[in-house]
């Protein structure tokens, strides 16, 4: 096939002629005071409890066939999505699964078919820049939405949203033929239940899409636009000033952070009165971490920001801001670089902003649950330890790095020691 870059969708024919979503300025968003005061110190006494897993494994990922590493999981209802591969080439296999014993309901590549039921000849593909295949919907009525490609006079790629049942095909977009847009590279930058967010660069310019899922029309197509993620009914993207291929010291390249509706791609606000370099750090939720110049040359200021409104509503301690982690509903955090290392946070639900009064041994901030920080001294993934707001240690010694943790089950990303890519176990939770 002439392109593992080259991949998906309709937007080529239909979304060119359908709507090129406006970007118009709607409002203006606050700013936060030009010198933030230091972060209150939070030195809360421990209260989360240690995870309670089962003493063995319900099941992992030797439990599916022709799965030898896993790069994305997820849980809906009874059911769990894994997607892997062999660990030798491209990521080519999922496999939906019985959330409790692992048994495989039905699965798609991983050198087994990889037609797609229903599908008029498509066969399932996953481009190497894009995320994994996402859930979409809730209860019975579910989907996975996942890249396809079809071989008819030549490669032509697309997407599809598979019944979350028997993974016969429900919809998908008509495709793009390669042999008239070989300077094009389309990747799936997120999903939501609302919208598949696309990135398409041709030609040099790139452009943001979104994508219906519940019936795969395009909804608009904006150009001249970097997304970044959606949340909270907002694309959250980044537009470049100019030619932004440089590479400034202090690691910010020359775009402002913009905030388009997600139904309409009307642009909701920008930052670039207030700052006129800015980038995404992460999409969280009802705020997202925005990353700015600092005051000192090739130092950076790290800003959370409100997804609707675009306000600011706290700085952080200087952090690693392209390094933060949330789940999207109790926490952000972020490491500090001053030494010795602490965590600075933002609640999402009660807003505040703080510095953990205990240092944090560990390097890397690896996952967020529940007000639970999980963290490692390496990227190896058995070195992984959790710890709350104030730094106290919580989990001590667990199984890998969080993968899924659900009121039932908790799974964990595993080292494998002939292998680069993690493997998957899966807990019974106990409390």
């Amino acid at each position: 096939m002439a392109g593992a870059r080259f991949f998906l969708v309709s937007m080529l024919t239909a979304a060119l002629l359908a709507t090129a979503g406006c970007v118009g300025h709607t409002g203006t968003p606050r700013s936060g005071p030009s010198s933030s005061p230091a972060l209150d110190v939070i030195d809360d006494p421990a209260t989360l409890k240690p995870l309670k897993l089962s003493d063995e494994p319900l099941w992992s990922h030797h439990d599916i066939p022709r799965m030898k590493v896993v790069e994305y999981f997820a849980i809906q209802d009874d059911a769990a999505l894994v997607f892997g591969g062999d660990g030798v080439q491209a990521m080519d296999r999922l496999a939906i699964v019985d959330a409790a014993t692992g048994r495989t309901r039905w699965a798609i590549g991983g050198s087994a078919p990889l037609g797609l039921r229903g599908g008029d000849g498509a066969s399932f593909w996953h481009a190497n820049h894009s995320i994994a295949p996402r859930i979409v919907g809730k209860g019975d009525d579910w989907s996975v939405i996942v890249e396809y490609y079809k071989q008819a006079g030549g490669d032509r790629f697309g997407l599809a949203a598979l019944s979350g049942k028997d993974g016969r095909v429900r919809w998908k977009t008509p495709p793009i033929d390669l042999a008239r847009a070989d300077t094009t590279e389309l990747r799936v930058v997120d999903v939501d239940n609302e919208i598949a967010l696309v990135e398409r660069t041709s030609d040099g310019t790139t452009s943001t899409i979104a994508i219906d899922v519940s019936n795969g029309r395009t909804l608009w197509d904006v150009p001249n636009v970097f997304p970044r993620g959606v949340s909270d009914g907002v694309v959250v993207a980044e537009i470049p000033k100019q030619s932004d291929w440089t590479n400034p010291v202090d690691g910010i390249q020359e775009r402002t952070v913009v905030a388009l509706d997600a139904k309409t791609g009307k642009r909701l606000w920008g930052l670039s009165d207030r700052y006129p370099r800015s980038v995404v750090g992460l999409v969280a939720g009802s705020a997202i971490v925005v990353r700015i110049p600092g005051r000192v040359k090739g130092s950076t200021r790290t800003l959370v920001v409100g997804t609707r409104s675009g306000d600011m509503l706290a700085e952080l301690e200087p952090t690693a801001g392209d390094r933060c982690h949330s789940d999207r509903t109790t926490l952000i955090a972020c490491l500090t670089y001053r030494t010795p290392q602490r965590l600075a946070t933002y609640h999402l639900r009660d807003h505040t902003a703080g510095i953990s009064a205990h240092e944090t041994p560990d390097q890397f901030v690896r996952e967020v649950w529940s007000g639970r920080i999980f963290m490692s001294a390496t990227w190896a993934a058995s070195t992984c330890k959790s710890y709350d707001r104030s730094g106290n240690p919580i989990d001590k010694k667990l199984p890998g790095t969080p993968a899924l943790i659900s009121d039932r089950y908790a799974a964990f990303y595993t080292e494998q020691a002939d292998l680069h890519d993690p493997g998957l176990v899966v807990h019974r939770r106990l409390g």
